[in-house]
């Protein structure tokens, strides 16, 4: 399985093949995945997102969705880690955050996600912390904002 990080947009003609379904929300997604969806598409177009994915010939099985800020360059805030329901348990979630923090350099900031109850069964948050250890890594935006007050008072 290869691991690739690139911007959403480029994913754009990978995803052709897809089959297109419901989640348990009966948001429209990609078939076997929570949040992977067309619609992130559209963010593409007019924000800076990017994404790792898993990917074994053109069968998409793992996708995080990252934002960047173009006033941050070097912060990365993590939409959501999506890995298909029947690839699942086989450590993909943890390549995708492994594959990230090979990319990353002690300039760039990680801003984790609120986790869905799925998220933290897989125990996402706990991976996150032990895998991106190239640069700061934080639970959510607040966090990151907290350390920001800190640093200007030092």
């Amino acid at each position: 399985m290869k691991y690739v990080f690139l911007p959403l947009i480029d994913l754009m003609g990978i995803t052709d093949g897809l089959n297109e379904g419901k989640n348990v929300n009966g948001s429209k997604v990609y078939e076997g995945f929570h949040f992977f969806s067309p619609h992130d598409f559209n963010m593409a177009s007019i924000m800076e997102y990017y994404c790792v994915i898993a990917i074994e010939g053109v069968d998409v099985r793992g996708v995080m969705l990252l934002y960047r800020d173009p006033q941050h360059p070097l912060t990365y805030s993590i939409s959501y880690v999506d890995v298909r329901k029947d690839h699942q348990r086989q450590g993909i979630a943890k390549s995708l955050y492994r594959t990230l923090n090979g990319l990353l350099s002690p300039n760039n900031v990680v801003i984790g996600t609120d986790l869905t109850v799925e998220g933290k069964a897989a125990r996402l948050k706990i991976i996150r912390k032990k895998t991106i250890t190239n640069c700061h890594s934080f639970d959510n935006f607040n966090q990151y904002l907290a350390y920001l007050s800190f640093l200007k008072n030092v």
